[in-house]
């Protein structure tokens, strides 16, 4: 176990995680509204949800890499399709992913494809935050995984929002907040 959080150290900076912050994470995302069919399009459930995500921004990123690594181990959560909803939603609000980038070039870190854009040769990573005509990130869609099981079984592993952060963080960088 020493060796492990050594290793975790090394490769992760020298800082160890905050508890505090990271229960301060976890709450945010326990309080942060579910993200349905429909609860997307009401304004004030998309605010919510973005004021969470902006809160959630506030803090330390490595402790929100902990936070999410520590919530896809934790059972229960990692078999909840809608806590996997906050976590996907999360992962494109903190960094600068591309609605339109090429399908060839995209890494995937769940058992499909994001939202292909028109043309088929690209996808957009950003789905299903998006931009409003003012510049401001929002919510433009919905995106619902399904529970482990047999979809899984057919089309792959569940989703590594942990891997995708990574990715996403080396690929894109952080996003600058909403002006």
């Amino acid at each position: 176990m020493a060796l492990f959080l050594l290793l975790t150290t090394i490769l992760h900076g020298c800082r160890s995680p905050d508890e505090e912050n990271i229960e301060g994470i976890f709450t945010e995302l326990d309080q942060c509204p579910r993200i349905t069919t429909s609860s997307w399009r009401d304004p004030v459930v998309t605010g919510q949800i973005l004021a969470r995500m902006d809160a959630i921004r506030q803090y330390p990123l490595e402790d929100i890499r902990e936070a999410v690594a520590r919530a896809t181990r934790v059972h229960f959560l990692r078999e909840s399709p809608l806590f996997k909803n906050k976590l996907w939603i999360l992962n494109r609000y903190l960094f600068n992913v591309p609605e339109k980038y090429p399908r060839a070039r995209a890494r995937f870190f769940f058992f499909g494809l994001p939202r292909p854009d028109d043309n088929q040769d690209y996808v957009n990573l950003m789905w299903p935050l998006g931009y409003t005509e003012d510049g401001r990130i929002t919510l433009v869609g919905w995106y619902w995984f399904y529970k482990r099981g047999f979809m899984e079984k057919a089309m792959g592993a569940s989703y590594d929002a942990v891997g995708e952060f990574d990715y996403f963080r080396s690929t894109f960088g952080l996003r600058a907040l909403n002006p």
